[in-house]
């Protein structure tokens, strides 16, 4: 490794490091909600039960936002060429999966966003049923990200050179 590798290293990685940490804190939020959410459905099988607006403070869903700044700036500067392929490799594998992740977002946006249209959000609620598919999906996807996230980082950070 040259001069301006170990340079990129000790500059970039951390970077994309922080902003990895920063993504799986904000998913690790959304599971919580999720889970929180679907444990207080399941809760109530009763019949003719309809979850109160109330429960879902923060939307029906609340996906993570999640940042992809560092690792576009990297690549479009070239600075990955500069960083062993197996850690590029794993950090690519992370951020196509926040990719597939934003991507559900925006479907299920568009979903409920039309059954609100249409009906409104008793409509949304008194469907809860489906309500619940979509959110267990989320927790589902959110868990998959975490082990993700552990595992990339567990790989580079620990190698990644303090600034």
């Amino acid at each position: 490794m040259d001069i301006a590798d170990r340079q990129v290293r000790r500059r970039d990685v951390p970077v994309i490091v922080e902003e990895l940490k920063a993504n799986r804190s904000g998913v690790a939020q959304s599971l919580a909600y999720h889970q929180s959410r679907l444990d207080t459905m399941r809760a109530h099988r009763e019949p003719g039960w309809t979850p109160p607006i109330q429960l879902f403070s923060r939307g029906f869903v609340f996906p993570a936002q999640l940042d992809r700044t560092a690792w576009s700036s990297a690549s479009e500067t070239g600075t990955l060429s500069h960083i062993p392929y197996d850690d590029v490799l794993r950090m690519a594998r992370v951020y196509a999966q926040q990719a597939r992740y934003e991507d559900q977002t925006r479907t299920v946006g568009q979903i409920i966003y039309a059954r609100l249209y249409d009906g409104g959000r008793g409509a949304v609620l008194e469907n809860h049923r489906n309500l619940a598919g979509i959110i267990e999906s989320f927790r589902y996807r959110e868990g998959e990200l975490i082990a993700t996230y552990d595992s990339v980082l567990a790989a580079v950070a620990p190698r990644a050179p303090r600034r």
